[in-house]
């Protein structure tokens, strides 16, 4: 029977990926029908609106959100000049959450004494990739204001399209530094500084061309980011080589110190990257990695926080990541209650120096989590923890295969029940 049920299993598999493309599909089409309409019927509204909604994922939903609470095109387009501002104005208030909804909201009303509205709540918004269109969407009208004369984002972090801003939480420029993984002095000086605190949390990135980039380390106090470049292999000449290999060991040492704290417990942001750095990049040996005490993975407390609330609903592995850092960034919409936008994810970390938009990036995503394991302590939420490194790699991998295992068991139940039932009535 588990030979028959192996032997279909295949073809099943192959039509649920084929209903689930012919359904992104039918959706992909069905918005395509409803921006033919509304270009034939508002051909120089949508002419402007059409290249913000390429912008950013989501966009093309956010529109149809806005018109569906609008109650229709034709009455909003239609409202007398007051009317018109009130519901503006309610919009913006109240179901604007970032940046992409402000622009599409401004380019469907498409005067500009709806942008300058936006602009007293979003002084950023004519600093964002939306500026241009937004200029082209209130029909190329001037501002009272010059707005390249205005205050830039560079200087602090505020940055425009990551809408949850270090600012906010007290954390100015100041506090976060930048250091070359190789100025071992100043590493030490910083993982020592955010020692003194007990509780940091880890966040690792990497790039396409610099496979280790950037390593992030912050405190409530204080944020550190450790610019990995020239761990990657720079050069053929041996003499380097030999020189960066040496740089290698040093910073090794160094970081090796600090994560065999026990005084310290570390979260860490995005353990399995984190792990591939700590074992290829600097070249942790097993018995090393044991001995790395009190780490806290993000992913293995919201799996634990996922399943907790879907009450005891089984919780196939496929996908699992994903759904964890969903969960994860639901938590903190509905906790700080402001959007957390992971676009800078995606960005070039190749990048030196890295730009503001990243550097902002590169510390908000450690910062938070500090927040988040807080907002969970005060809930005495059981978060795991675990006494090394090691421990939590196994306990990843204990979930892993329970998951998969439980998987494939319910497939072959389910094919098997259908093979019963077509063989035997």
């Amino acid at each position: 029977m588990i030979h028959i049920a192996s032997k279909f299993k295949g073809k099943i598999a192959n039509a649920l990926n084929t209903l689930d493309t012919l359904k992104e599909e039918m959706k992909v089409s069905s918005y395509e029908k409803k921006l033919a309409k509304l270009e034939k019927k508002y051909p120089d509204r949508m002419r402007a609106l059409k290249p913000m909604l390429k912008e950013d994922n989501g966009n093309i939903e956010r529109l149809f959100f806005f018109l569906k609470r609008i109650k229709s095109l034709k009455k909003a387009f239609q409202l007398d000049n007051q009317e018109k501002t009130g519901l503006f104005s309610m919009l913006l208030e109240t179901d604007c959450k970032n940046i992409h909804d402000v622009a599409i909201l401004v380019g469907i009303f498409g005067q500009v004494a709806y942008l300058k509205a936006a602009l007293e709540i979003y002084p950023d918004l004519m600093h964002s990739k939306y500026a241009n269109h937004l200029t082209a969407a209130v029909g190329g009208e001037k501002l009272a204001f010059d707005v390249s004369a205005s205050e830039t984002t560079d200087g602090y972090f505020g940055e425009i399209d990551i809408f949850i801003s270090l600012g906010e939480f007290g954390i100015p420029r100041e506090k976060v530094t930048l250091i070359d993984c190789f100025e071992i002095q100043s590493v030490g000086l910083a993982l020592n500084d955010l020692a003194k605190d007990g509780t940091v949390s880890i966040y690792f990135m990497f790039g396409k061309k610099y496979l280790y980039s950037y390593l992030s380390v912050a405190s409530l106090k204080k944020i550190y980011i450790f610019d990995l470049r020239q761990i990657n292999p720079l050069t053929q000449d041996p003499a380097v080589e030999q020189a960066r290999a040496k740089k290698i060991v040093e910073f090794k040492a160094t970081l090796m110190m600090f994560l065999m704290r026990s005084d310290v417990t570390k979260l860490l942001a995005n353990g399995n990257d984190f792990k591939k750095f700590f074992k290829r990049g600097i070249g942790c040996s097993k018995q090393e990695s044991k001995e790395c005490l009190y780490f806290v993975d993000r992913r293995l407390t919201f799996f634990k926080y996922y399943r907790e609330q879907k009450k005891g609903d089984d919780l196939q592995y496929s996908g699992i990541n994903k759904r964890i850092d969903d969960q994860y960034h639901e938590f903190i919409e509905a906790n700080f209650s402001r959007p957390f936008n992971r676009g800078a994810e995606i960005s070039n970390w190749d990048l030196r120096p890295a730009n503001p938009y990243q550097l902002h990036f590169l510390a908000l995503d450690p910062y938070l989590l500090l927040l988040v394991f807080g907002m969970l302590d005060k809930t005495q939420y059981p978060y795991e923890k675990f006494k090394t490194f090691y421990e939590y790699q196994a306990k990843l991998l204990e979930y892993k295969i329970k998951t998969n295992l439980k998987k494939k068991e319910q497939k072959l139940n389910h094919l098997a029940q259908k093979m019963k039932t077509k063989l035997f009535g």
